[in-house]
C-alpha cells in the first residue's frame, strides 16, 4: 500500500474564489457579485463575519445575471453569526447549473437587500 498527500484543490476543487463585500456608499442598491460564470459545484464555503455585531446571510443564486435582491429566491442561503468566522463543507457539492451570483445582507430569507455595515470576507472552494 502506498500513500500520499494531495492538497484538497487537486482532488475536487478547481478553483479557489475569494470575495470581498463592503457596506455600498452613500445609500446606494447592494448589488450581487459574479463568482463563477457556468456551471460549477460549491464544495466549501469559509464566511468570514467577525467585523459585524450581527447576524449576516450570505445570499447564492444560480444564475449569470444580476439577480434583484430581496425578491428572486436564492438557490442556497448560508448564515454567518454576529462576530463569527464559520465554514460550510458540502460534501458531494452543491451544483450550479449557470453561474454563481452572491450577496451578503443582514436579513434571512429572500427578503432583504440591507447589507452589513462590516465589511465581509467570503471564500469558496469551487469544483467540476
Amino acid at each position: 500500500m502506498s500513500m500520499y498527500k494531495t492538497g484538497i484543490v487537486d482532488q475536487v476543487g478547481i478553483d479557489i474564489v475569494q470575495q470581498t463585500q463592503v457596506e455600498p456608499p452613500g445609500g446606494a442598491a447592494l448589488v450581487a457579485d459574479l463568482i463563477y460564470f457556468g456551471a460549477r459545484r460549491a464544495y466549501g464555503v469559509v464566511i468570514d463575519n467577525s467585523l459585524n455585531t450581527a447576524a449576516s446571510y450570505l445570499k447564492l443564486w444560480n444564475q449569470t445575471g444580476a439577480p434583484t435582491i430581496g425578491t428572486d429566491a436564492p438557490h442556497v442561503i448560508l448564515k454567518a453569526d454576529a462576530a463569527t468566522k464559520v465554514q460550510y463543507n458540502f460534501d458531494t457539492g452543491v451544483y450550479f447549473g449557470s453561474g454563481i451570483m452572491a450577496a451578503v445582507v443582514t436579513t434571512a430569507g429572500t427578503a432583504g437587500a440591507t447589507a452589513p455595515s462590516g465589511t465581509m470576507t467570503i471564500s469558496y472552494l469551487l469544483g467540476a
